[in-house]
C-alpha cells in the first residue's frame, strides 16, 4: 500500500515537474541559507554556555584602559586586583570567584623545542568551570605553580598518552596533576594546560576575573553596584587618571563585547542570519502557493476518493503528505549540499586568535551544526504543517475552495518585500566591495613580497639585504620594524613612543623604523615638505598632523625617545594599511640612529611576476643560513596583494554569498508572484469573460489587474527599501571609508519589481483573454 502511494505521489511530482523542481530547489536554498546563517549566529552568541553553572557565572570587564583604532575605549575582560577586592568585600551576592591569566611552557625533547600556551588558574576554577578529568585530579596537589593539568589534546601530542599523572613535563620542572577533556570549539578559554596557582599576579596588576553569584541574587542590583563603582586601583603610574567603568557580563557577552577585532565579523553574521531566515520564508511561501494551486486542480480527484468512501481524516493526511514530500526532498538535498561545502564554510567562519594565543582557531563542528539544525528545522516544519493543515481542511470542507483574497494579497506583499529587500542589499554590498577594491589606497603593493624575519632574530641586516640583491630576479629590497599592512586597524605592531613639540608632550605616538628607500619602494607620495634624508628627521602622515593640531609642522623641531634633537621634514599622504573598516591612525616614520638597537622584523622584495618563484627560491636559500626565529614557512613569505585580498576576504565572500542567495531568492520570489497571479486570474476567468462580452479591451483588463498589484508593489517596496536602507546605513557605519547609497538604487529595485509583476500579469491575462467567453463562463 505504501509503495503504491509513493508511486502516486511520484506521478504527481512528475506531472508538475518544472514547478516542483523550482519549488524543491528554492526550498533547498532556503533551508541551507537558514541553517548556515542561523547556526553561525547561534554559535557566536553561545560561547562558553556549556559550563555547568554558566547561568550564574559572570566576568567583570573594564572600559577605559585600551583604545580601538577609532579612538573609542574598548572593553577588556580584565579587572585590577584592588577593584576586585573591593567588589568581593561589598557585593555579598558573590558566592565564588577566581582569577586567570595566560601562562606558557617550553616543551623540549631532543632537538625539538616548542612554546605552549595555557592559563594560570586558582582553585575555584575547577568548581566554577567545565573540567572533566580523564586521569588524575586537582584535589591532592598544592596550588604552588609547580603542578599543571594538561588537556587531552596536549597529552596525546607531547606525551603520546593520557595516563601521565605524576610525570614531569618534558623541558619544565613541573609535575602533571591530571588530564582533562578538551573544551568545545565555542569557548574563549584558550589553553593547552592549566597551571595551578594559589593567587594570580602580574606586572599590570590585572587579570581576568570571574564570579559566581548565588542562586537568589538579583542580577540587576549586582550590575548596578559594579557599574557605579569608582576605581581604587593603585597602578604603576601613581598620577594616572583612571576614568574606568565596569560591566558585569555573562560568559557569552564577554565574547561579543571584548573582541573589537570581531566587530565586522558580528556585522556579517547578523546580515547573513537575516538573509537566511528571509530566504527560508520566501521558499516556504512559494511552496505553499504551488501546493494550493495544485490542490485546487485536484478537487475532482478528492471528490472521487470521497465517493469511494474515503474519510476526511484520510484525505487530510494524504494531502498533508503531498505538502511535506517536497520539503523532505529539499531537506535531504540541503544536508548533502551543506556537507559538500562545509570545509569552505568552516574556513570562512573560523576565528583565528591573535597575540599570545594566535595559534588557536575556533571552528564550527559539523555534527553540532546538524544537531542544532534538526531542532530548528523540526519546529519550523511543525508550524508550517499546522498552517498547511488549516488550508487543506478548508479545501476539503468546501468544493471549489478558493484561497482567500486577504491571504493572496498577504503572500504577494511578502514576496515583493523579500525580493526587493534582497535585491537592494545585494546591490549595496557589491557597491561597497567595488569601492574597497578600486579606491586608491595611496600605496603600491603590486609585485611586492613580504618576508617575516621573526621577532628577536639575530640577522645581520646589511648582509641580508646585500645577499637578496645579488639575485638578478629581485629588483629592490627594503626593511622595516613593522609590517606595512596589518589586518587590525590600530596598527598594533608599531611601537609606541613619546614626542615633545613646543614643550608639550604627546604620548602613544605610533612609530615606524624604516630605510631611506621606503617611500619610493612603495610609491607613497608626500603632501608637503621632503622625505627623510638623515637620522635627525622624521616624517608623519596626515592622520598624525590632525592629532597634533593645526600648526605648521614642516621644519618644526621636536624631541623623541632615541632622537633627542630632530625636526619634521615633511608630511606624507595617508595610505590604507588595512581594510576600509578602520580609520587610518597617526604614524611617524624615522631612520635608525647610531644609538638605536635596530631589529628589523620584515623584509620586502620587489620582483616581476614571472620572476617571483625564482626570487623566493633565492630568498629561502639566503634565510636558511640565518637564525630567523620561529616563523612557519607558510607565514614567512606573503605576497602583499594576496595579503590585502585575504584581509578583504570577508567582504568579498559576503558579497558573493549574498549575491547568489539574492539571485536564487529573486527567482523564487518571481515564480511565487507568477503562481499567485496565476491563481487569482484562474479564479476570475468568469469576470474576465464578462468584461470582454461588455466590450472591455485587453489593455483595460490588464490595467484593472495590474493596479491591484501595483499598490502591493509600492507598499512592499516602501517597507523593504526602508529596512534595507536602515540596515545598510548601520552596516556602513562599521566602515571608516565607504560608498554612498545612491538614489538610483531605489529606482532600479522598484522598477525591477514592477517589471516582474507586469510581465506575470501580461502573461496570464493574455492566456485568459484568448479563451472564448462562452467556454470561460462554463469554468467551475
Amino acid at each position: 500500500m505504501f509503495i503504491h502511494y509513493i508511486k502516486i505521489v511520484s506521478r504527481g511530482l512528475i506531472r508538475y515537474k518544472w514547478q516542483n523542481i523550482v519549488c524543491i530547489l528554492g526550498l533547498t536554498i532556503g533551508f541551507s541559507a537558514f541553517i548556515l546563517g542561523g547556526y553561525w549566529w547561534y554559535w557566536e552568541n553561545h560561547f562558553d554556555d556549556f559550563h555547568p553553572n554558566a547561568q550564574h557565572t559572570y566576568g567583570i570587564t573594564t572600559i577605559g584602559i585600551a583604545k580601538a583604532s577609532d579612538g573609542s575605549f574598548t572593553e577588556l575582560d580584565q579587572l585590577h586586583g584592588d577593584d576586585a577586592n573591593w567588589m568581593l568585600q561589598n557585593i555579598p551576592e558573590i558566592e565564588k570567584h577566581c582569577n586567570t591569566w595566560w601562562a606558557s611552557l617550553q616543551y623540549t625533547n631532543n632537538e625539538q623545542s616548542e612554546r605552549i600556551m595555557g592559563l594560570s588558574v586558582e582553585p575555584a576554577f575547577f568548581t566554577m568551570f567545565y573540567t572533566d578529568f580523564i586521569d588524575g585530579n586537582y584535589e591532592q596537589v598544592p596550588f604552588n605553580s609547580s603542578y599543571i593539568v594538561l588537556t587531552e589534546r596536549t597529552a596525546l601530542k607531547y606525551l603520546g598518552k593520557i595516563t601521565c599523572t605524576g610525570e614531569v613535563f618534558p623541558g619544565e620542572n613541573l609535575k602533571i596533576a591530571g588530564v582533562i577533556k578538551d573544551y568545545p570549539s565555542n569557548t574563549d578559554f584558550h589553553f593547552d594546560f592549566l597551571r595551578l596557582a594559589s593567587t594570580i599576579s602580574n606586572n599590570v596588576g590585572r587579570s581576568t576575573f570571574y564570579i559566581q553569584l548565588n542562586k537568589h541574587a538579583r542580577v540587576k542590583d549586582v550590575k548596578r553596584k559594579i557599574e557605579i563603582h569608582q576605581s581604587i586601583a593603585k597602578t604603576r603610574c601613581p598620577n594616572e587618571v583612571k576614568d574606568w567603568s565596569f560591566k558585569l557580563r555573562t560568559l557569552s557577552e564577554i565574547h561579543l563585547n571584548c573582541h573589537p577585532e570581531l566587530k565586522s565579523r558580528f556585522r556579517n553574521i547578523q546580515l547573513l542570519a537575516i538573509a537566511g531566515l528571509l530566504g527560508l520564508i520566501s521558499s516556504l511561501m512559494n511552496h505553499l502557493v504551488l501546493f494550493v494551486g495544485q490542490q485546487q486542480r485536484r478537487q475532482r480527484r478528492n471528490n472521487t476518493f470521497r465517493s469511494m468512501g474515503a474519510s476526511t481524516s484520510y484525505l487530510l493526511l494524504r494531502n498533508l503528505i503531498d505538502l511535506l514530500i517536497p520539503i523532505v526532498f529539499a531537506l535531504i538535498l540541503s544536508v548533502i549540499f551543506i556537507w559538500i561545502i562545509f570545509p569552505y564554510y568552516q574556513s570562512y567562519t573560523q576565528w583565528q586568535n591573535y597575540g599570545v594565543f594566535e595559534n588557536y582557531v575556533n571552528q564550527i563542528n559539523f555534527h553540532t551544526l546538524m544537531y542544532e539544525s534538526v531542532k530548528w528545522v523540526g519546529m519550523i516544519i511543525v508550524l508550517f504543517s499546522l498552517m498547511g493543515t488549516l488550508i487543506i481542511s478548508g479545501m476539503l470542507r468546501k468544493t471549489g475552495y478558493q484561497i482567500s483574497f486577504a491571504l493572496r494579497r498577504s503572500l504577494v506583499f511578502c514576496q515583493i518585500f523579500i525580493g526587493s529587500f534582497f535585491f537592494f542589499v545585494a546591490i549595496s554590498l557589491y557597491k561597497q566591495f567595488y569601492f574597497t577594491q578600486n579606491k586608491d589606497k595611496g600605496i603600491n603593493i603590486e609585485n611586492i613580497t613580504q618576508i617575516d624575519i621573526g621577532f628577536n632574530n639575530k640577522v645581520n641586516f646589511n648582509f641580508l639585504k646585500e645577499e637578496l640583491l645579488r639575485s638578478p630576479y629581485i629588483e629592490d629590497v627594503t626593511l622595516t620594524t613593522t609590517p606595512v599592512l596589518t589586518e587590525r586597524g590600530d596598527h598594533y605592531l608599531s611601537y609606541f613612543t613619546s614626542m615633545i613639540i613646543n614643550e608639550e608632550r604627546y604620548d602613544e605616538i605610533r612609530a615606524f623604523m624604516i630605510e631611506p628607500n621606503f617611500m619610493d619602494f612603495f610609491g607613497i607620495t608626500m603632501k608637503e615638505g621632503e622625505w627623510i634624508s638623515r637620522e635627525t628627521e622624521v616624517v608623519m602622515n596626515e592622520a598624525q598632523t590632525q592629532i597634533l593640531g593645526d600648526i605648521n609642522l614642516v621644519g618644526h623641531p621636536i624631541k623623541m625617545v632615541g632622537i633627542e634633537e630632530a625636526k619634521i621634514s615633511g608630511i606624507m599622504h595617508n595610505y590604507n594599511y588595512s581594510t576600509m573598516q578602520y580609520p587610518i591612525v597617526g604614524l611617524v616614520f624615522h631612520l635608525p640612529t647610531k644609538e638605536s638597537i635596530v631589529v628589523y622584523e620584515y623584509a620586502y622584495i620587489k620582483t616581476k611576476p614571472e620572476n617571483r618563484t625564482k626570487a623566493l627560491e633565492h630568498a629561502r636559500k639566503t634565510l636558511g643560513t640565518m637564525d630567523t626565529g620561529e616563523v612557519p614557512d607558510e607565514k614567512r613569505f606573503r605576497v602583499l596583494a594576496d595579503l590585502m585580498n585575504e584581509f578583504n576576504r570577508p567582504e568579498y565572500t559576503l558579497s558573493m554569498i549574498f549575491g547568489i542567495l539574492s539571485l536564487a531568492c529573486i527567482l523564487v520570489v518571481s515564480f511565487g508572484i507568477y503562481s499567485l497571479i496565476t491563481l487569482t486570474i484562474e479564479q476570475r476567468r468568469k469576470e474576465i469573460a464578462i468584461r470582454k462580452v461588455n466590450g472591455a479591451e485587453f489593455i483595460d483588463i490588464l490595467w484593472l489587474f495590474f493596479k491591484e498589484y501595483f499598490i502591493l508593489v509600492i507598499a512592499g517596496n516602501i517597507i523593504a527599501l526602508t529596512l534595507g536602507y536602515y540596515l545598510m546605513l548601520r552596516w556602513f557605519e562599521t566602515y571608516a571609508y565607504h560608498t554612498q547609497l545612491s538614489w538610483w538604487l531605489f529606482i532600479i529595485v522598484f522598477t525591477a519589481t514592477c517589471a516582474i509583476v507586469l510581465l506575470s500579469v501580461i502573461s496570464k491575462i493574455g492566456d485568459a483573454a484568448k479563451t472564448e467567453p462562452a467556454e470561460a463562463l462554463k469554468y467551475e
